[in-house]
């Protein structure tokens, strides 16, 4: 995590991906300190990374009391969210995946 990025190395796709974070969520990672692994943002306690992050995610969902939600929930929250917003739609498209975009047709071309 610098200058407000993070890096995925362990997509899907075997792609490593590089993402911009807001300030708050900076905010709030960098405010962990020692208690973050600073080399994987989600890990086991030993500081190895998660080797998949659905069974924590789900642990987590149970614990908050959350049903009904998966974790591909979240990359439709974070899109839908930024459109609300004002973000440009092709620029949301990048952030949440460049390989499989939906094409997309503006007003004024039709």
């Amino acid at each position: 995590m610098r200058n407000q990025i993070i890096t995925i190395r362990q997509t899907k796709n075997n792609e490593t991906r590089i993402l911009p974070i807001n300030a708050m969520l900076y905010n709030e990672l960098s405010s962990l300190g020692q208690q973050m692994n600073p080399q994987y943002v989600f890990s086991h306690e030993d500081s190895s990374p998660y080797s998949d992050i659905k069974s924590p995610f789900k642990g987590a969902l149970k614990r908050a009391g959350i049903g009904n939600f998966r974790f591909h929930d979240l990359r439709h929250t974070f899109a839908s969210k930024l459109v609300m917003a004002g973000a440009d739609i092709r620029a949301v498209q990048e952030l949440i995946d460049r390989n499989n975009r939906i094409p997309i047709i503006d007003k004024e071309e039709i």
